[in-house]
This record gives structure tokens, C-alpha cells and sequence, in this order.
């Protein structure tokens, strides 16, 4: 199979449906380079997360701040503990939330793309009663996928997957 069969081949098509990049995305991340949509779609991405984490932070303050006023109040420890344990929690929350704020704009300043090639793999766990399927690429990349995307990869066939440098968001991927 050449390189322009691998790209117009049905299996091609169904893993940029079910993984959601185009052409133009893939061409943009073989030159090494976020294409503009990538960009675009990271921007967003980066902003609702910083809505949500700033969303999140007030509640977790609105609430230590409750427990700790009716536990200082009522004189009630477990209350002031709990109060202390959501600080706790918020404080974690605010790191993940400006970790992720700061890997996403390092992506999006820089452009730049990772690239891993390696087998794939089907990956298939157990979660409760129902299976959930991944490939992975190599020894430690694995791309959630849907059934048919799913299906789609071949077992030990070689993949060249593309994702941002230190958010490690998927981007595309191709076969080899």
C-alpha cells in the first residue's frame, strides 16, 4: 500500500471521522505545526476549561467558607475539618486547572507538534459491563477510540500518531 492509498483507503477515512481531524489538520502536522482549526480548537478548549476551573474554585471557596463559618460558629471540629479539607481540595484543583492553562498556551504559542510512530495495538478494558476500547501506539500512547474507529486500526500495523508538545492532546494520526 503507498503512502496516497493509506490516505484515501476507507480505514483512513473512518479514523479521521471517529477521531475528528481532517486533511488539512494532518498535513499541517506533518510539516510539524498545529493547522489552524487545531488552533482554534485548542483556544476554546483552553477557555472553557478556565471557565469551568474558575466556576469550580468559587464553589470550592463559597463552600470552605461555609463550613468553616457554622463549624467556628456551633463550635462543631468536624465541620472546621471538613472546611479545611475542601481548602485542601481547592488548592489542588487551582494547580491542575493552571497547569493545564500553562501546557495549553505553551502549545498554542509554539505550534509545535509531537510525533510517535509504533504498532498499534487493540486495548480492550472492563469497566462494570461494558468494554471500552483504545489503541495504543507504541508502549505508552493510547488514543480512546468509538467501535468503529476502533476497528479500524490494524493490529501490528505501524501508525504515526501527531499530538500537542505539552498538553499531549491527540491530534491525528496515519498509517505507515
Amino acid at each position: 500500500m503507498t503512502f496516497a492509498d493509506a490516505t484515501t483507503s476507507p480505514q483512513h477515512a473512518v479514523l479521521m471521522e471517529g477521531l475528528r481531524f481532517t486533511d488539512e489538520d494532518l498535513q499541517a502536522n506533518r510539516q510539524g505545526q498545529l493547522s489552524d482549526r487545531q488552533r482554534s480548537y485548542l483556544w476554546i478548549d483552553r477557555r472553557k476549561n478556565a471557565i469551568l476551573g474558575v466556576v469550580l474554585a468559587i464553589a470550592f471557596v463559597m463552600g470552605t467558607g461555609a463550613l468553616l463559618f457554622y463549624g467556628i460558629q456551633q463550635g462543631n471540629p468536624i465541620l472546621q475539618v471538613l472546611g479545611l479539607l475542601l481548602a485542601g481540595c481547592n488548592t489542588g484543583l487551582v494547580w491542575l486547572f493552571g497547569l493545564n492553562w500553562l501546557r495549553s498556551g505553551y502549545d498554542l504559542r509554539s505550534g509545535a507538534v509531537e510525533v510517535i510512530e509504533g504498532e498499534a495495538q487493540h486495548v480492550v478494558r472492563q469497566l462494570g459491563r461494558a468494554q471500552v476500547g483504545s489503541i495504543r501506539i507504541g508502549d505508552t500512547v493510547e488514543v480512546p477510540t468509538d467501535a468503529d474507529t476502533f476497528k479500524a486500526f490494524t493490529p501490528g500495523a505501524t501508525y504515526r500518531l501527531y499530538r500537542t508538545t505539552h498538553a499531549q492532546r491527540f491530534l491525528s494520526i496515519e498509517r505507515l
